[in-house]
């Protein structure tokens, strides 16, 4: 009797190097979150103690449909359907019983905040390390809402235009 073949056919090949590739480079999660958000400069970013003024609400409606940029407030809009799209969000943030920390996590903010949050904000303006889970940020695509709370209530309200990356 002969020999059994031992040779790599290049079907074989391919086969293997599929299974491979596979393996060990799983396809990308379709949302991925940075690990990370770093707090942009001021005039791309709007700082509010929760609840929100009326004042600061218009404020905030503006600098929305000025695409995040404070440069550009006044100006055509950038995002001309951002007070439309924003606004009831902003009307839940006035009411001082819609800024309790677990209010968060319900229904009431999932129309806006569909992703889970990212804990890790990086602001060179703290003195001291934040303590664990005390700023949550949420990013809808064009915006970045980063909620500082305190003793189960939201505090402080930062908007920040998000990078394209984190889209």
């Amino acid at each position: 009797m002969g020999r059994p073949n031992k040779t790599i056919t290049t079907a074989n090949l391919f086969i293997i190097l599929g299974i491979m590739w596979f393996a060990c480079c799983p396809p990308a999660p379709k949302t991925r979150l940075p690990c990370a958000v770093a707090v942009r400069e001021h005039q791309l970013r709007f700082d509010a103690p929760l609840p929100i003024s009326p004042n600061q609400k218009v404020s905030l409606i503006q600098f929305l449909v000025a695409g995040g940029d404070r440069h550009v407030m006044g100006e055509d809009a950038v995002i001309p359907g951002a007070a439309e799209k924003y606004g009831p969000l902003l009307d839940f943030l006035v009411q001082p019983e819609n800024v309790k920390s677990e209010k968060l996590s319900t229904g009431m903010y999932s129309k806006w905040f569909t992703e889970k949050p990212t804990y890790e904000v990086i602001d060179s303006r703290d003195e001291d390390i934040p303590a664990p889970g005390s700023v949550m940020a949420y990013c809808d695509g064009a915006f970045w809402w980063i909620f500082r709370q305190k003793d189960g209530v939201l505090v402080q309200l930062m908007v920040m235009k998000a990078n394209p990356a984190d889209k």
